[in-house]
């Protein structure tokens, strides 16, 4: 064997690769900073622009509704509302957009889109509700390749960025679940996807992702229309945990403990789990799902929630049914005459309500019992009597209420809370309605029997004790009618605020928190003296009152720099149970006058002069005059 020599050269050489190769150990390696994925050019944002603020129609009016719609009980309850805001729909082109899902959190609202037809086109809307009163369009997502069926938001996000989810009809991948970013309300270059199709065995594909629920450190995907079934996804990562496979997988929803997956088609069916497993053993039937008056009667939605120890979904033309989850036995159905040309659609509850989008039937309303089960003793339906106005899905929280209606747009209401004050509709810097009739002429002598009755300075119930011993104070309606309520004129420093409120003889109020205020003078002040009224400025009430409906008034003390304490026409709403307010009959001018005092009474300083309006019926019939005091 030839022997090898080696040159000093070639070990100054190794000793120079050990140096280098010993100090590469000692360099400290930091990993790389995870970098989110840039959105692709299929999607697009937008913020908040001129085209956004034009669709947002600020209304701020009440909208008040009887429970005698669906006829089943004598004694008639109302319950109001205040309507918010109109928003139409986004256009493609000559294209309107469907609205299909709403999800909210806090001060924040997500409005998804899709276009309806074989083209793939979806959106998402950031709403600001942080004014209750002006909602605003912050950011726009527009996706060119797919449809957005429904959306989730982050309940807890870790900081001031917030995830968003939205289930997906993707023009190439089918069934997709995908994740977006907000911060500050604007939506972030951001974008990952779980393509939840490829996930299914067997090369089975699913085409649409249909509903999202997050519980936990989990989000439930349900996907398909014929393949498809209820996916588990790690909510960090978007992996998928695991899924359990069935048809026509569709509405989802979760108590925080369970999970339920409904199945519409075939052996209709609820899926259920335990929070973080993804077998879905446990499973029973339910009744048939199907739509009327549409073009395809098995893909409509199916949406459900949990409402205490049950679960509530809806069934299209056989409207909501409700089931014992351990049990499996149906414990609830909607009336029949809930839905007439409609279908159930979407369906939310709050802490007193059940609501239930019914397509061309409106939005129909449940008082919920203490179970959690709808009382149909008194149901409330809002017709929702427009064009393009079929309720597809309706979403609440935090008070409010998001009504979408396909190609109309959306709906904002917000719920009223116990001691709340509904303004008939919105006003100006200095209070006054922008809802106000054609003034009203006064009565020329109505001033000086004003002054005869009660006169300015002196002590109302000293002067005259039978005002407060005799006479109504409330207004009991013979007949259906109409009301006006006019300014006549205001005699105090504070500005006070003017409001009245309703109820059914059958059903009175067990307490004065069952009251629901309705504000019409925000700042009852006249000119020169706080406010801006004037006599004969007037507010025709919204609706129609039926017949043996009581009507009573209340002050509101210094209402319009933040008082709240009322004084009402019927003392025994009063916490002193002392007159604040007195009603008479104007014999010579056939009005109804009311006037209040906006200090506790008994006082030396009650001229009842605080606050004087009148009350004009539609009908002179549908009040008996000699039920109160003359003027």
């Amino acid at each position: 064997m030839k022997n090898i020599s080696y040159s000093p050269l070639f070990y100054l050489f190794l000793a120079v690769i050990f140096i280098a190769t010993s100090c590469q150990k000692d360099v400290a390696f930091e990993p790389e900073e995870e970098v989110d994925p840039p959105a692709p050019e299929t999607i697009t944002f937008l913020e908040e622009n001129v085209e956004a603020d034009a669709r947002m129609v600020l209304v701020n009016e009440a909208i008040v509704l009887g429970d005698t719609s669906l006829g089943r009980d004598d004694c008639e309850k109302y319950a109001a509302w205040s309507r918010i805001a109109e928003v139409t729909t986004l256009q493609l082109g000559n294209n309107r957009l469907s609205t299909t899902h709403v999800a909210m959190q806090g001060d924040l609202a997500l409005v998804s889109y899709h276009l309806r037809g074989a083209t793939h086109y979806g959106a998402v809307e950031v709403i600001d509700l942080i004014d209750p009163t002006k909602p605003k369009i912050k950011s726009q997502a527009f996706f060119s390749q797919a449809d957005i069926n429904s959306i989730e938001v982050e309940s807890n996000p870790s900081d001031n960025t917030i995830k968003i989810w939205v289930a997906m009809s993707d023009k190439k991948d089918g069934a997709v679940l995908g994740e977006l970013k907000i911060k500050n309300k604007r939506f972030q270059n951001y974008f990952k996807k779980v393509k939840l199709a490829y996930e299914l065995p067997g090369g089975t594909i699913a085409s649409n992702a249909n509903d999202i629920k997050e519980v936990g450190e989990y989000l439930y995907v349900t996907a398909g229309r014929s393949n498809g079934g209820v996916f588990c996804i790690n909510k960090e990562d978007l992996s998928v945990i695991g899924f359990k496979q069935f048809p026509n997988a569709k509405g989802v929803a979760s108590d925080g403990v369970t999970v339920a997956a409904i199945q519409t088609q075939g052996t209709p069916s609820v899926h259920m789990e335990t929070v973080g497993a993804t077998s879905f053993s446990s499973t029973f039937p339910i009744d048939a799902i199907s739509h009327q008056n549409v073009e395809d009667h098995k893909g409509g939605k199916t949406t459900a929630v949990f409402s205490g120890d049950y679960l509530m979904l809806t069934t299209g033309l056989n409207g909501v049914k409700g089931y014992d989850i351990n049990s499996g036995q149906q414990v609830y159905a909607t009336p029949e005459k809930m839905i007439a040309y409609g279908n159930a659609n979407g369906l939310t509850t709050d802490d007193q309500y059940l609501y239930v989008a019914c397509g061309a039937d409106g939005l129909a309303i449940f008082p919920l019992t203490q179970n959690g089960i709808p009382d149909d003793a008194s149901a409330f339906v809002w017709d929702l009597d427009e064009p393009e106005a079929s309720a597809n899905y309706v979403a609440s929280s935090d008070g409010w209420i998001f009504i979408a209606k396909g190609e109309g747009g959306f709906k904002i209401l917000k719920t009223p809370t116990p001691g709340d004050c509904l303004p008939v509709c919105g006003f100006d810097n200095n209070g006054v309605p922008s809802c106000l009739s054609n003034n009203v002429t006064l009565c020329s002598s109505l001033s000086a029997r004003i002054d005869a009755a009660l006169p300015l300075g002196a002590e109302a119930q000293a002067l005259h004790p039978e005002y407060f011993s005799a006479g109504i104070n409330e207004i009991q309606l013979k007949e259906d009618a109409t009301l006006k309520l006019t300014f006549v004129e205001e005699n105090t420093s504070l500005e006070n605020s003017l409001g009245y409120y309703f109820y059914h003889p059958d059903c009175p109020p067990s307490s004065v928190d069952e009251l629901t205020g309705m504000l019409v003078f925000p700042n009852f002040s006249a000119q020169g003296s706080g406010g801006n009224m004037t006599p004969g400025q007037t507010v025709t009430l919204p609706g129609k009152f039926k017949a043996g409906t009581h009507i009573g008034f209340f002050l509101m003390r210094n209402g319009w720099n933040g008082g709240h304490q009322l004084y009402y026409s019927n003392q025994l709403f009063n916490s002193n149970q002392n007159r604040q307010g007195l009603l008479f009959y104007d014999n010579e001018c056939g009005d109804i006058i009311g006037a209040f005092q906006g200090n506790p009474t008994p006082s030396n300083d009650a001229d009842f002069r605080d606050m004087v309006f009148k009350v004009t019926p539609s009908s002179q019939s549908a009040i008996n005059d000699r039920e109160y005091q003359s003027l």
